[in-house]
């Protein structure tokens, strides 16, 4: 994965609707302007290597750093969320 920095992993709690998940936070260096082709080539390789009861459960999330600082929409970010939040 180009530009990466670190990768955090966080069990996501059920919901009424949805089981637990692990979510895959990818801190990269900003792309810029434009599409950025990992997340779409990551999602074939899931699909492509595991049965969908598993990619079900797993979910790539980038967050784009610029200079040192986090791009992200902050208000998804669990580690920056209340603990009773809404996590989903």
């Amino acid at each position: 994965m180009p530009g990466l920095r670190s990768i955090e992993v966080v069990l996501d709690d059920a919901t009424e609707e949805i089981p637990p998940g692990v979510v895959l936070w990818t801190h990269r260096d900003d792309i810029g302007p434009g599409n950025d082709p990992t997340h779409r080539n990551w999602i074939d390789w899931m699909v492509a290597t595991f049965p969908p009861d598993v990619c079900l459960n797993f979910t790539l999330l980038p967050v784009y750093h610029d200079n040192g600082r986090s791009n992200d929409d902050t208000s998804t970010h669990p580690a920056r969320q209340p603990d009773n939040a809404p996590r989903r």
